[in-house]
């Protein structure tokens, strides 16, 4: 059987019997695959610098007997950068915990989550502009969409209250006393549509506003899926 090649991003990696590592990587063509890394924990392994949470590269593994088995790999990039920054970090680890668990096994394609969680590791690591929170909130709604739980907007010319209904998954934008469902500040509220429908990374918003936006999305996707992502709690517990 010929090699595999394909770029992926790796998810997670454990030991394996005596110098080996089992790697979790999400694949752009082939979907979430587990591969085996043999060696990789002897003195001056070349490819152990490939095997860390957030590196993307492409590799080119084999089908083996006992699954598929590491042939090489090329590092585009490991986004050292994310783990100077604590926020940065968690939303990483954050990431990638729910790409494991929403990704498709192997074999089947998942593009655009693949495409979202590439351009959040390149804001975290990068992008200065654009605050770490608003890059993962951003993550989030791409990833709700994906998932067939979109967020909404419903509007009313005459609106002098926000609110976010979970049961519809719909920001509302209605009146005093006709409020169903979890109260937004108005910047909250324009802080999920820019992200949602436009590429502006720079809002007039709180740290309050800001940390309320990631909790509500994390619960609204909680409920929907019945994942929690235990990354994300340790960070919202804090």
């Amino acid at each position: 059987m010929e090699n595999i090649k394909d770029k992926g991003i790796v998810i997670s990696s454990f030991p394996y019997k005596d110098s080996d590592k089992i790697v979790t990587i999400f694949c752009l063509e082939q979907g979430k695959i587990s591969v085996r890394f043999t060696g990789v924990r002897k003195p001056n392994a070349k490819l152990l610098s490939v095997t860390q949470p957030c590196c993307f590269a492409e590799f080119v593994f084999a089908e083996g007997k006992a699954g598929k088995v590491a042939i090489s790999a090329e590092c585009f990039d490991s986004f050292f950068d994310i783990s100077k920054d604590y926020s940065a970090y968690v939303f990483a680890c954050s990431a990638l915990e729910i790409v494991s668990r929403f990704s498709r096994d192997g074999g089947e394609s998942d593009s655009r989550l693949f495409v979202s969680l590439l351009k959040l590791l390149k804001s975290l690591a990068y992008d200065l502009s654009f605050n770490s929170s608003f890059a993962f909130i951003k993550f989030l709604l791409e990833l709700l969409d994906e998932q067939g739980y979109g967020i909404s907007f419903v509007t009313d010319s005459n609106y002098d209250a926000v609110c976010f209904n979970s049961s519809e998954g719909a920001v509302i934008f209605t009146k005093q006393g006709l409020v169903f469902g979890e109260s937004l500040t108005i910047k909250e509220a324009e802080l999920m549509y820019k992200l949602q429908k436009t590429d502006e990374k720079v809002f007039n918003v709180s740290v309050e506003e800001t940390r309320h936006v990631v909790v509500l999305l994390s619960k609204y996707l909680t409920d929907k899926t019945g994942e929690q992502i235990v990354a994300l709690t340790k960070l919202l517990n804090s």
